[in-house]
């Protein structure tokens, strides 16, 4: 690294610059060369076998400086966080100042950090929420509850499947026009109502061996209740020990007072505006038209979600201070069984990055059971 220069800025900022000779630098090119290969289309030539000077010409050498900029800061800014004892949280704004063949790479690398905090005393309070733990139990009113909703559910899936294949007497087609009547009959009914006459409707079936070996690898009604009470005292012990987690932080929260960096609030911002997005997209609609459905703009979801982002951006920094203070260090056999699980599902991450995710998550879990233990 040549003329690395690291300041520290108001908000919680640390502003790194610097360059990366171009003897560091090239030996990125043969990585982007590989990636601009199999995504670059050029007649006569399959994806993956166009030769360097065909892909160069037709790719463009900013194209192919660019993608090796991209490597670099890849492997390049975890290892100045690493050097330099950085606790960066969030996403940096990485401002590449030179890029050309045969020169340095100049960047300015703008992140936050963990701004600097008084801790209470955190195991006290965590002591204190420990004692209002709920014992796990699993009454026999919990179970029949569950039994009658998995038998509601089969039924209704068995009335619209009649529906479907015209078991009630009539094939719906397009000369018909009851269900036209029937709306205007019911027009003013609620959805309350619709439900309710649509669930007076159903027939329950019975809950007896037959049934339960229909829903799974179950030997008998015993059988299928013995392991239905296990699966709900796991449940109910996961949403227990979650609930424990959010009083201990939720109560050491309310004994500190401390300003968020900007970035940190965006960086969660996007983290779930992301995951609305993906899961609209599961359900085969596109964003920009669940927005339409919502009757709101991008903007109202983002003002939406902000005090949850606020909220997950003070966990984050606690957590993170309190891993500091107590110089936890995650196993490096735990880190690289869920680096090696996470290349399997995503062969082209990035190492480094798995690496940063992965010692994130079993730093936060390395707290929470410590404060768990109090």
């Amino acid at each position: 690294m040549k003329n690395l220069k690291i300041e520290q800025q108001k908000g919680s900022k640390v502003v790194i610059s610097g360059e990366l000779p171009w003897d560091d630098f090239k030996v990125f090119r043969p990585k982007a060369l590989g990636k601009i290969n199999e995504i670059i289309t050029i007649d006569g030539f399959r994806k993956g076998h166009i030769p360097e000077d065909i892909l160069v010409k037709n790719a463009g050498e900013n194209a192919i400086l660019e993608e090796m900029a991209n490597f670099a800061f890849q492997k390049l800014y975890p290892e100045i966080l690493k050097e330099n004892s950085i606790d960066a949280i969030g996403r940096p704004e990485i401002q590449i100042t030179k890029l050309a063949k045969d020169n340095p790479l100049g960047f300015v690398i703008t992140t936050s950090v963990l701004p600097e905090v008084t801790l209470p005393d955190y195991k006290k309070i965590a002591l204190v929420v420990n004692k209002t733990k709920k014992e796990t139990v699993v009454t026999p009113e919990d179970i029949e509850k569950t039994i009658e909703e998995i038998r509601t559910m089969r039924a209704k899936q068995d009335l619209f499947k009649k529906m479907q294949e015209g078991k009630n007497g009539h094939v719906h087609d397009e000369h018909c026009n009851h269900d036209k009547e029937e709306i205007e009959n019911n027009k003013d009914e609620s959805v309350e109502d619709i439900q309710k006459r649509i669930d007076e409707k159903l027939e329950l079936p019975e809950c007896n061996d037959e049934f339960v070996k229909s829903l799974g690898d179950f030997k008998d009604v015993e059988d299928f209740k013995i392991k239905l009470t296990e699966n709900l005292t796991f449940e109910k012990t996961r949403k227990n020990n979650d609930k424990l987690r959010v009083d201990i932080i939720e109560g050491i929260l309310k004994e500190m007072d401390f300003e968020l960096p900007d970035i940190i609030v965006e960086s969660e911002i996007q983290q779930i505006i992301h995951a609305m997005q993906s899961d609209v997209a599961q359900m085969g609609m596109k964003f920009e038209d669940y927005l339409k459905n919502l009757g709101k703009t991008e903007e109202d979801i983002r003002k939406d979600v902000t005090p949850d982002a606020q909220k997950r951006a003070k966990i984050q920094v606690v957590v993170g201070s309190i891993a500091k203070q107590e110089k936890f260090i995650p196993n490096e056999e735990a880190v690289q069984k869920e680096i090696e699980n996470i290349k399997k599902h995503y062969p082209d991450a990035n190492e480094d990055s798995a690496r940063n995710y992965v010692e994130s998550i079993l730093m936060n879990d390395l707290v929470f059971k410590m404060l768990e233990s109090q």
